[in-house]
């Protein structure tokens, strides 16, 4: 029964530190386009 229980509750805790992961990456490689561009919008 705690096995049951445990690893429903790994399996969630290892996709959200992926979702965490891959959003945190998505916000450091659109970064530099992103000032680019409000650079290009303040000029």
């Amino acid at each position: 029964m705690r096995n049951g229980v445990f690893v429903p509750a790994a399996v969630v805790r290892v996709a959200v530190g992926v979702l965490l992961t891959a959003a945190a990456a998505t916000a450091v490689a659109g970064a530099p386009s992103l000032v680019r561009y409000m650079r290009i919008r303040a000029m």
